[in-house]
């Protein structure tokens, strides 16, 4: 048995569909499938459209935990930054009056452009699968759905619709494009991540009994968990995630600067790729004065590890997210949590149970909310063990991969055990 992955990067650091990708295909390796996964030389998400950015710069070829993976090449055009980010917001602008998908395919096939694509997923053996991420780059699962269909295999899709607020009409347009809605209604099998996220998918096209909510997870630590930080010391805040507007960043560092002022001691801790424009205007916030504030970038794994057993909060107020499963890994330690109260966070999130919820944007909220579970560390504790016992009962990777074992079984007939 074959299965053939795509997806826009594989790395140990990166979190949502990268450490979704690297769980399905090293379970498919641990279940004797063959594991092969396509991928691109990109290592930060600027990369596909700015060659001054990072790429991986490992063997195009190489084999992980069991699962062969090959690297191709991002092409960068003269001009690419342009071309990519003018052509997709004129993708999405268009899709306003234009209801054909074929000319948004075409488009989005060079946006980015990844050069044997589809030869390095249509190289033998032939698979019995063909899984493929996410709707935000879908130029790559378009590809990977044109090669299961040229090779009569199912085709399953994990879209990772970054969908907010019911009234943010820009989030959903992007993930709404008409080439979006086809790629869809094709897919044999869809793995939802929350039930918000299957709605949304059936709103713009996706077959309701094509869909398995199976949620997101992480491994349970090995070590002992239990709560051994001193309520005497400073307080920790971590935020985990790439540094950005639409991540809520910034809300985070200003109301950090905020409760400083008030004369709150705490660190802050921030960890993760960092978009340019965060770079911008945290040079021009005067965050960099500030001692308090530790800005790390990309970690290693046991650093991140470590860091978020220190941590006392867990804060992320993103403006979108298909999940959120940093909030498990902050759970997984007993760490309460902060996120924003849009689409699937206010799904995984239980506000006043193992977290609190904040509207995006509102800094006085957020820095409200951040007060509280600072001064009241019981209230802490508690949300810290919730938050703990719901990624025991829900969120584990066994868990999440017998949800998807029984959609594949269920719905095009593959048994993965």
């Amino acid at each position: 048995m074959q299965a053939v992955l795509v997806n826009h990067r594989y790395h140990p650091f990166h979190g949502g569909s990268e450490a979704y990708i690297q769980a399905l295909a090293e379970w498919f390796a641990a279940c004797g499938w063959g594991a092969r996964v396509v991928t691109t030389d990109a290592y930060d998400l600027e990369y596909f459209w700015d060659a001054r950015k990072r790429s991986v710069g490992c063997a195009s070829s190489e084999t992980l935990n069991g699962v062969d993976i090959r690297r191709l090449p991002v092409a960068h055009p003269p001009m690419a930054p342009v071309l990519f980010q003018g052509g997709r917001r004129l993708m999405g602008e268009a899709s306003r009056a234009l209801h054909t998908p074929q000319p948004f395919a075409a488009a989005a096939a060079r946006l980015p452009h990844v050069p044997g694509l589809a030869t390095a997923i249509l190289d033998h053996p032939r698979p019995d699968v063909v899984v493929a991420a996410n709707l935000g780059l879908e130029g790559l699962p378009q590809v990977a759905a044109a090669a299961a269909a040229e090779m009569d295999v199912p085709f399953v899709l994990l879209p990772f619709a970054h969908v907010g607020r019911q009234d943010d009409d820009v989030a959903r347009r992007y993930v709404s494009m008409p080439h979006q809605r086809a790629l869809l209604w094709h897919a044999d099998l869809i793995i939802a991540l929350t039930e918000f996220e299957a709605r949304f998918l059936c709103e713009i096209g996706a077959r309701p009994g094509s869909i398995v909510v199976a949620g997101a997870g992480v491994e349970l630590p090995a070590h002992m968990t239990c709560d051994t930080r001193n309520d005497d010391r400073e307080l920790t805040i971590l935020c985990a995630g790439a540094m950005a507007h639409d991540k809520g960043t910034p809300d985070v560092v200003a109301a950090s600067m905020q409760l400083a002022a008030e004369g709150m001691r705490h660190r802050l801790v921030l960890i993760g790729p960092s978009l340019s424009a965060f770079d911008e205007w945290l040079a021009q916030s005067g965050a960099a004065e500030c001692d308090w504030i530790n800005v790390l970038g990309v970690v290693a794994n046991e650093v991140k590890a470590q860091l978020f057993r220190e941590a006392d909060l867990f804060v992320l107020p993103s403006r979108t997210e298909s999940f959120g499963i940093v909030y498990l890994e902050a759970w997984a330690e007993r760490v309460p949590v902060i996120g924003a109260d849009v689409g699937a966070v206010a799904e995984v999130i239980s506000d006043g149970i193992d977290g609190r919820l904040v509207p995006f944007g509102d800094r006085a909220a957020l820095a409200s909310a951040v007060r509280e579970l600072a001064t009241r560390p019981a209230l802490r504790k508690r949300m810290g063990e919730a938050g703990y016992a719901k990624v025991r009962e829900k969120y584990t990777w066994d868990k999440v991969l017998e949800r998807i074992a029984d959609g594949f079984s269920r719905i095009i007939g593959i048994e993965v055990a």
